[in-house]
């Protein structure tokens, strides 16, 4: 399966990060379909873009970690990187 990485930067406020549920949608352009996996910096999801109508691999930011513009960066480095 070939996804297209796509960066989803959100904050939660102060309050612990939950797992977005399928069928969660991310604005109006992403409806979740399952967790693939989380690490340090966040978790990864299987998502529907609706924009484009195809699965793709998003990735959410820790809220704690959301505020750091160094950390932005290097989260929006390895997402070009990934989609290479």
């Amino acid at each position: 399966m070939s996804l297209t990485p796509t960066l989803a930067a959100v904050s939660r406020g102060s309050r612990p990060a939950a797992r977005l549920a399928e069928g969660t949608e991310l604005g109006r352009r992403y409806r979740i379909l399952r967790l693939l996996g989380a690490g340090g910096m966040g978790e990864v999801y299987l998502a529907r873009d609706g924009e484009l109508e195809r699965e793709v691999a998003v990735k959410l930011i820790r809220p704690d970690l959301s505020e750091s513009q160094t950390i932005l960066e290097r989260f929006k480095r390895e997402v070009h990187l990934s989609s290479k």
